[in-house]
């Protein structure tokens, strides 16, 4: 398995408005839950993710992030 560990930063010195953070599963994986743990973002949902074992965009919506402040999208996918 392997684990991803997406990070964004807000930089600006100004509040970032409607902050996304997308991925898609790898060829050759396929989408790893963990029980259903994951993905994770650590501000604001997930708006799509794939099944355990299925392949695909992971989305995530943070919505407004403030100066200085980081928002994590965490997935897992297995190698096929």
């Amino acid at each position: 398995c392997v684990m991803y560990d997406l990070t964004a930063t807000n930089t600006s010195s100004a509040t970032s408005h409607n902050v996304r953070i997308d991925d898609v599963i790898p060829e050759y994986t396929s989408h790893f839950t963990a029980s259903n743990t994951l993905p994770t973002i650590s501000a604001g949902n997930i708006d799509l993710s794939p099944l355990e074992g299925g392949t695909g965009i992971i989305s995530g919506n943070a919505g407004s992030v403030i100066s200085g402040a980081s928002v994590t999208l965490i997935f897992g996918v297995k190698v096929d």
